[in-house]
């Protein structure tokens, strides 16, 4: 990659008995990635509801 120094040493130390996460950011999908996702669960959904009903006609 770069030219950059490596890490050679990482130090974790705390007073608290605690586990803290500081600038914690969770993302939200966009609304059209919703609909996308929605679109493609309901077509997957169909599909295997038309592949059940056709393999009762060929059996029946």
């Amino acid at each position: 990659m770069g030219g950059g120094s490596a890490i050679v040493k990482a130090v974790f130390g705390s007073t608290q008995a605690a586990f803290e996460i500081d600038n914690l950011v969770t993302a939200a999908p966009e609304p059209a990635t919703w609909g996308m996702m929605i679109l493609g669960f309901g077509l997957a959904g169909a599909q295997l509801r038309s592949r059940r009903r056709s393999a009762k006609l060929a059996v029946a």
